[in-house]
């Protein structure tokens, strides 16, 4: 199951990122 886990940590982790990124973007949009 430690697999699943690492999965699952790894998953959220590039979520979070993306909601960031996606929130960074809307905030300051580059132009």
């Amino acid at each position: 199951m430690k697999w699943f886990q690492s999965m699952l940590k790894s998953r959220v982790e590039s979520m979070i990122k993306n909601i960031l990124l996606l929130h960074v973007n809307t905030t300051y949009p580059f132009r």
